[in-house]
């Protein structure tokens, strides 16, 4: 009768795990990533060197552009605009559908609306798309901010760092699917 009973216990706990399975696995995420506050991005697909800063006080990542303009393609509402270069770098001229528009709060406390768009870029050798607000950067410090909604992707900021990231990003080309953690 002992081994009658110890068979039906491991026979029950095999069936509980197997059920179990799936959920455990649901439940078990990478590794969180350690960066500093400041890090080189790469927007692809051209490659051109952003520093962002990575702020978990921001909930919506953001970027510097200029030359904003609305349009209309195929029917749908698309946004034209330009991410001016700095420092010897290129200009940037991009043309994305136009996922919506937001109010967001600035420094002085006063909401204004902003497009938010999709955008491809490369960390660590990842690549990563994500909204962004386009926004006017111009006398902020960084072009780019990565916020709350960007950074909870297994993400920690260490605030007394500065640039630890691995900077093996690469030129994606044209056509070629970009992985989206």
């Amino acid at each position: 009768m002992f081994k009658s009973t110890q068979s039906n216990s491991v026979f029950y706990a095999l069936i509980f795990l197997a059920c179990m399975s799936p959920l455990i696995s649901q439940t078990v995420q990478a590794k969180p990533v350690l960066f500093g506050w400041l890090e080189s991005i790469y927007l692809q697909p051209s490659g051109e060197r952003i520093v962002a800063k990575l702020d978990t006080g921001a909930k919506t990542s953001s970027v510097y552009a200029s030359n904003i303009q609305l349009f209309k393609k195929d029917g749908k509402r698309w946004v034209r605009f330009t991410i001016p270069a700095k420092r010897g770098g290129n200009a940037i001229d991009m043309e994305r559908p136009l996922l919506r528009e937001t109010l967001v709060k600035e420094h002085i406390g006063e909401s204004v609306p902003r497009y938010v768009v999709k955008l491809n870029f490369c960390l660590e050798g990842k690549f990563y798309n994500a909204e962004f607000t386009l926004a006017d950067r111009e006398n902020f410090n960084y072009r780019a901010i990565l916020g709350r909604s960007m950074l909870q992707r297994q993400i920690i900021v260490d605030p007394g760092k500065k640039f630890i990231a691995d900077k093996t990003c690469k030129i994606v080309p044209t056509g070629t699917p970009e992985k989206s953690p």
